[in-house]
């Protein structure tokens, strides 16, 4: 369970929106592209490399 790593607000971007923290994450928050799942299929979507 992640419920002890939520704080006082939760906030969840969807569409084309991105949420992003320049200070925390500032290699990530220039990236071009994100993504992000809603459902436990989307986020058991395996990685492929080739």
């Amino acid at each position: 369970m992640i419920a002890h790593r939520i704080g006082h607000v939760l906030a969840v971007a969807q569409g084309r929106s991105v949420l992003v923290t320049p200070s925390q994450e500032p290699m990530e928050s220039r990236m071009l592209g994100h993504h992000g799942a809603w459902t436990v299929d989307e986020q058991a979507i395996p990685l492929i490399v080739s």
